[in-house]
């Protein structure tokens, strides 16, 4: 009786069973009350579990996987049974923390699809129960019936995932047990922060000068922060060793400083952090400093101005302070360079000077000085004379062409020769300057603050100690003693100093020198002056002109020549005064002595027994 019952009682649980399903399918097509045919099925499922059914036993087994913090994972649901029990329909729960998981959803897997099933799923805390069935009796085939999403939550470093409650049905409706295999979700470390970008400003520093540099993260930093490596590769510009985002920040700020600059030059700031490298450049600007002062003229008497250039390192524009430690000296109180130049000019004005003095002018700009001289002159002064060819003092002869040098004696703009036009002679003032000889005016060459070249009037040849003076706006110097002598022969030089190759032309009237020898044999053009007087009588200022008749077509000196070249006689075969040139000025024509050496070859002329200056040579082939 007992067994009989109890099987009368099984075939009422299994024609239950096929109701039930029958009665599912209906419900589904209906797509109505799906959280009671959950809870119907999962009631039936317990009376299955309490039946000893002899079905072959399946697996559903939930995969693992990883996510990140607040992300979601994938996890496949497989289903596995034997070749021919598979099932039409099945239902499981998932069990969890719903601490550790935040969310979960599913949806149906390419097996479940394949079979034209639905899934339908209902969440509470901690579990997802599920029912995978279709309205029709296809059986899944092994593989994944359902594609489960979770996410985890932060802080949250692995999580298991159960899966229970699992129950199968056969296309007939029987019941089919499955084993439940639960997967675990395992949180991945979300990767280090790496550097996005770091600026400075202002990107242009001066010595002295600070920028505020940015250093920014492409994610927040996590706990400790992030230790970012600073550096640059200029010794002018300082920055920390690091600097530190804090957590949950992007981007943390530090200063570079500039020290002293001493060039112009771009420092490159490097940052680094994991790997990851930033760069930013600042332009490191020297300061502008003063590198020149100069102020022509270098002398002044009362009421005369000098005008002084002040000359900076660089472009930019600076304002440079100026003071003079003279009381008769007056400057301005600054010049400003432009921004597009590195000059810029003043005037130094003298006022009433009570004594001769030296003045110093001071410029100053950022700390560098310059500084320049001005002497302080209560009227011009000559400090010597001197042939103008041979650049040798002490005698001078009529006709004679010297440099007068001095302080304040000329114009800081020299002045240069011209005709008078009513005489046709050479002035005798240029610039506002006159040379006195003994009070006769000389014919002018040149005029500046410190020399002056005039020309010795041929009247003073009977005077044997004459004294010259210089006359400048308005005032007039001290009286220079001089010697007279009937002449003072000097051969003038192609560098003007008196010594070197002559001012001599070749027989085509080519410049001799070392690069061009004459030949021996030939004629050359010595030029020179203080040949003394001439016949006819020399006229003061007179330019020379070609008027006498030949072989003498020009004034000839009234004493003997001689010449030697390299301590050999030569012969000269003209002597008169340079066609051309003013009076006092003579052209001799010597014959390169046929046995001369080779070479730059030393050559004297003298005049009345008086002789050139030593170190003129003239160049033979």
């Amino acid at each position: 009786m007992g067994s009989s019952s109890q099987l009368r009682a099984s075939k009422r649980m299994l024609f239950g069973v096929r109701a039930f399903v029958r009665a599912g399918v209906a419900v589904f097509a209906a797509l109505t009350a799906v959280d009671s045919l959950i809870q119907a099925l999962s009631i039936v499922a317990f009376l299955f579990l309490s039946i000893n059914c002899v079905f072959a036993q399946g697996t559903l087994a939930l995969s693992s996987g990883t996510a990140a913090a607040n992300s979601s994972a994938a996890l496949n649901l497989t289903l596995t049974f034997p070749a021919g029990s598979e099932p039409a329909g099945l239902q499981w729960t998932l069990t969890y923390s719903p601490t550790s998981i935040i969310s979960i959803s599913a949806i149906a897997g390419a097996s479940a699809n394949a079979a034209g099933k639905s899934l339908y799923c209902s969440a509470s805390s901690g579990s997802y129960i599920c029912l995978l069935a279709g309205l029709n009796t296809a059986v899944m085939q092994n593989g994944v019936v359902a594609v489960v999403s979770v996410t985890i939550g932060s802080g949250v470093a692995s999580t298991t995932i159960n899966v229970t409650n699992t129950l199968g049905a056969s296309a007939e409706g029987n019941p089919l047990p499955i084993n439940g295999v639960g997967g675990t979700v395992t949180a991945v470390p979300p990767p280090p922060p790496t550097l996005r970008a770091l600026n400075c400003a202002p990107a242009s520093l001066g010595t002295g000068g600070s920028s505020t540099c940015t250093v920014s993260l492409n994610t927040p930093a996590s706990a400790g922060g992030a230790v970012v490596a600073l550096s640059d590769d200029a010794t002018a510009l300082t920055v920390p060793a690091s600097v530190t985002v804090g957590l949950g920040s992007t981007t943390a700020t530090f200063t570079a400083t500039a020290g002293t600059i001493a060039s112009n030059q771009t420092a490159t700031i490097t940052a680094t952090l994991n790997g990851s490298t930033q760069t930013a450049t600042i332009t490191l600007a020297a300061p502008v400093v003063l590198s020149g002062l100069t102020c022509n003229p270098a002398s002044l008497v009362s009421g005369g101005s000098a005008t002084c250039t002040v000359t900076v390192s660089q472009t930019g524009g600076a304002t440079i302070t100026l003071s003079s430690n003279a009381v008769a000296l007056t400057v301005p109180a600054s010049a400003a360079v432009g921004s597009g130049s590195t000059t810029a000019t003043f005037t130094a004005t003298a006022g009433t000077i009570a004594s001769n003095q030296t003045a110093t002018i001071t410029a100053t700009l950022n700390g560098s000085t310059q500084t320049a001289t001005i002497s302080l002159a209560t009227q011009p002064i000559i400090l010597s004379v001197a042939s103008a060819a041979s650049y040798i003092g002490g005698s001078l002869s009529p006709g004679e062409m010297v440099n007068i040098f001095g302080t304040a004696i000329g114009p800081a703009t020299a002045a240069y020769a011209i005709t008078d036009p009513a005489t046709g002679r050479l002035a005798t003032m240029i610039g506002g300057v006159q040379a006195l000889f003994n009070g006769i005016p000389a014919p002018m060459i040149y005029a500046s603050s410190e020399q002056v070249s005039a020309v010795v009037p041929y009247e003073i040849a009977p005077i044997p100690n004459p004294s010259v003076w210089i006359r400048y706006v308005g005032q007039t110097s001290n009286a220079y003693q001089l010697n007279s002598a009937p002449t003072v022969p000097g051969l003038f030089t192609q560098n003007s100093s008196g010594s070197g190759p002559g001012a001599i032309l070749n027989q085509d009237n080519s410049l001799n020198g070392p690069g061009n020898p004459a030949a021996k044999g030939s004629i050359v053009q010595v030029y020179l002056t203080g040949e003394g007087q001439t016949i006819p009588q020399g006229v003061t200022g007179a330019i020379t002109t070609v008027t006498l008749p030949p072989p003498q077509v020009t004034p000839a000196p009234v004493l003997p020549i001689g010449v030697t070249i390299n301590g050999q006689p030569a012969l000269y075969v003209y002597a008169g005064e340079a066609p051309g040139l003013v009076a006092g000025v003579m052209q001799l024509n010597v014959q390169i002595p046929s046995n001369a050496q080779s070479g730059p070859l030393p050559i004297t002329v003298s005049i009345g027994g008086n002789t050139s200056q030593n170190g003129v040579t003239v160049s033979v082939r």
